[in-house]
């Protein structure tokens, strides 16, 4: 019996139609999940010492602030060898390592509480290097502070193999100053960064 071809695109066309409003009156649900997905953090605790990832001086310095303030951190590791290009443009050479230590510096935390370690271009060689420091200085819990969108890719470079030796790691998120992370298509930042971090995820799943 011959298929009726008008009929059946008829149908496939109505799906597609359903299938484009439901993604259409759901999307602020999809979209924050989207962002909600790459939100892998813990909760504060006590840690006697805190590594700031380089990459946002800015949200994740203030950040820093703000747990040491509460009485959460003892000592506050500024990692990150790059130099921006802003920065670099002023005809100074500040890492993103220093600037975030020159922040807290302003905003009240004691020099003496804060160590800069200006090595590492990216996440997986400062997970390296932070865990160089913690073996060498008998660390055994650490937090890692970095941007909200950021940690769940932080969390699975770090977890496997710090937990080999023996090292428990918090993961502290930034909030970021640009665009809220709950309204993300709101902003051009907000676009831009989750559109990157997903991208640094398949990268990562693919290269590591």
């Amino acid at each position: 019996m011959p298929i009726n071809m008008p009929g059946r695109k008829v149908k496939i066309a109505g799906v597609i139609i359903v299938l484009l409003l439901c993604l259409f009156l759901f999307r602020y649900p999809i979209m924050r999940g989207m962002g909600n997905f790459l939100i892998a953090t813990d909760e504060p605790q006590q840690v006697p010492v805190a590594f700031v990832l380089s990459g946002g001086p800015f949200d994740r310095g203030r950040e820093a602030v703000r747990l040491y303030n509460m009485g959460m951190v003892e000592t506050i590791i500024c990692t990150g060898e790059t130099v921006p290009q802003d920065i670099i443009a002023l005809g100074l050479d500040h890492s993103e390592g220093d600037i975030t230590k020159i922040l807290m510096l302003n905003q009240g935390v004691p020099e003496n509480k804060i160590v800069l370690i200006e090595e590492g271009t990216s996440t997986l060689e400062e997970s390296d290097i932070i865990l160089a420091y913690c073996k060498q200085n008998g660390l055994k819990k650490i937090g890692v502070i970095s941007s909200m969108f950021h940690t769940r890719r932080i969390k699975g470079v770090f977890k496997n193999k710090f937990e080999e030796a023996g090292i428990e790691v918090l993961i502290f998120g930034a909030k970021a100053d640009a665009y809220d992370e709950q309204a993300w298509w709101g902003s051009e930042y907000g676009l831009i960064n989750l559109n990157n971090e997903y991208i640094k995820i398949v990268y990562y799943w693919l290269k590591y």
